[in-house]
């Protein structure tokens, strides 16, 4: 009597451990359904909670990748999920018919991976914020009034004017004296020629008329000679002053601006 209770009783355990399994999997295909759909309008998060919620349910490796599939469509935040659930999905069923496909987004999760490890590794290290220091806080700056206000330096005192003896007093010396001597050769030679025609005869007025002009030119020259001379002269001593305006206060001053 006792052996048939314990068959009645295994008997009603093996019953309903098959029909909640059965009432799991009908839930599951709702719930699949549900995520499908979502799927379907690019709603991949939604698609994705679904799909977990289905695989609590009923553990299937075809719901294994479908997640994977929700994942990398998600984003490549996403790319290391969709990774290792693509190798479940392969581990889970190493003979899938999709599996050359598989094996593909592997193989392109695994880039995805590395080039967000490697936008990792060459981002800057933030530096430690600084100690607090115990100096004192610097006073504010004055106002550009208050600093417009302040009374500029004095420009240095202009230095006194140059004097320098100019090249065309040296000319005009030169070209004075020159006329002078010329002056005086000629007066020299006109007398002598003068002279020694007038003591050779009694000669009738107006024989001497020309050595008496070349006589009143060589005057000239002389005098135009000795006045060139002392101009000359007098430019070259008192010199020309160099009247400049120091350049040194212009450039400070728009340094300033």
């Amino acid at each position: 009597m006792k052996a048939w209770c314990w068959v009645a009783v295994a008997i009603t355990l093996t019953l309903s451990s098959s029909a909640h399994a059965e009432s799991d999997k009908a839930r599951a295909r709702a719930v699949y359904a549900k995520g499908k759909a979502a799927y379907e309008r690019a709603d991949y998060v939604e698609a994705l909670a679904q799909f977990e919620q289905a695989y609590r349910l009923s553990p299937s490796a075809a719901l294994l990748f479908n997640m994977a599939q929700a994942h990398r469509l998600s984003g490549s935040g996403h790319c290391q999920q969709a990774l290792e659930l693509y190798r479940e999905y392969v581990a889970a069923d190493p003979r899938a018919s999709n599996l050359e496909e598989v094996r593909e987004r592997i193989d392109e999760m695994q880039k995805c991976v590395n080039r967000l490890e490697a936008a990792e590794q060459m981002l800057p290290v933030p530096e430690p914020p600084a100690p607090p220091s115990a100096a004192p806080p610097a006073p504010p700056a004055p106002p550009r009034a208050e600093r417009a206000q302040t009374p500029a330096p004095p420009p240095p005192p202009a230095p006194p004017p140059r004097k320098s003896h100019p090249a065309a007093a040296i000319v005009v010396t030169g070209a004075g004296a020159a006329i002078g001597v010329a002056g005086a050769i000629l007066y020299a030679r006109a007398r002598a020629k003068y002279a020694e025609a007038k003591r050779s005869c009694p000669c009738p007025p107006g024989s001497f008329s020309e050595w008496e002009t070349l006589t009143t030119v060589s005057y000239a020259l002389i005098g135009a000679g000795v006045a060139g001379t002392a101009g000359g002269i007098s430019w070259y001593l008192l010199g020309e002053s160099d009247r400049t305006a120091p350049r040194g206060a212009l450039i400070q001053a728009s340094a300033r601006f």
